[in-house]
C-alpha cells in the first residue's frame, strides 16, 4: 500500500459511525456521478453536489453553515484529498472523511437508501399531455428560462430553491428540469432533504429535447 492510500484510509468512516454522525447533525454530501445516484439512490438527507460539475460554487451557494461537519459519499475512484481541497476552496474547512465502501457498505448494514427517479427528454415530451405543467420546476437561471422554457412551468433558480420549499406540497409529484441534468439532481436532493420525496429528474435537460 502506498503512502497516498494509507493517508486517505484514516479518513474512511464505517457506515454505523456515519449514521451516528448524521443523527448528531453532520452533513453528508453525495459527490458521485449522476449515473451512480440514479442507479443506486443515495443516503437519506444527503445533498447531491456531484464531482463532475461546479462543486465549489454550488456548495458555497447552497450550504449556509460553512462550519458544519461534512462527510462525503464518493466514487471509489475519486481522490478524497482532492475533493477536500475543492471544498476548502469554497470555504468549507470541516470535511471530516468519507464513507468506507460507499453506498454498498451502507446497504449491507440494512440502512435505508433514498431512490432517485428520472425520465429522459424524449419520454418526457411524449408523455407531456399527462403532466401538469405547474408541477414542472425549472431550476435554471431567470435568463435561461426567459430564452426557452416549458409553458406553464415554474422557474425557481436552484440558488433560490430553499426560499420556495414551504410553498410546495409534498403529495405532488414534481418534474425537475435544468439545462443538462446536473442542477436538477441537486434540486431533487434538496427537496428530499425537506421531505418532498416524489421527484422525477428530466435527465438530459432541456437542451436535449427532441
Amino acid at each position: 500500500m502506498n503512502y497516498t492510500e494509507s493517508h486517505c484510509d484514516k479518513f474512511a468512516i464505517k457506515a454505523r459511525q456515519l449514521k451516528t454522525e448524521l443523527e448528531n447533525g453532520a452533513l453528508l454530501i453525495d459527490v458521485r456521478f449522476i449515473n451512480s445516484i440514479l442507479k443506486t439512490g443515495s443516503i437519506p438527507k444527503a445533498i447531491f453536489i456531484g464531482v463532475q460539475g461546479n462543486l465549489e460554487s454550488w456548495s458555497y451557494y447552497l450550504i449556509e453553515n460553512k462550519s458544519v461537519k461534512i462527510f462525503l459519499l464518493k466514487e471509489e475512484t475519486s481522490d478524497y484529498q482532492e475533493l477536500k481541497q475543492r471544498f476548502e476552496h469554497a470555504g468549507f474547512y470541516n470535511v471530516q472523511g468519507f464513507l468506507e465502501g460507499g453506498i454498498d457498505a451502507w446497504s449491507l448494514e440494512g440502512f435505508e437508501t433514498e431512490p432517485y427517479h428520472a425520465i429522459n427528454p424524449k419520454d418526457f415530451v411524449n408523455n407531456f399531455n399527462t403532466i401538469n405543467p405547474e408541477l414542472i420546476i425549472d431550476v435554471r437561471s431567470v435568463r435561461e428560462y426567459a430564452n426557452q422554457h416549458i409553458v406553464g412551468s415554474q422557474n425557481i433558480p436552484l440558488e433560490n430553491l430553499h426560499q420556495f420549499i414551504t410553498k410546495l406540497k409534498a403529495e405532488n409529484q414534481f418534474y425537475i428540469i435544468c439545462a443538462g441534468g446536473y442542477r436538477s439532481i441537486i434540486a431533487a436532493s434538496i427537496l428530499k432533504q425537506n421531505s418532498i420525496f416524489k421527484t422525477v429528474d428530466v435527465y438530459g435537460g432541456i437542451k436535449n429535447f427532441p
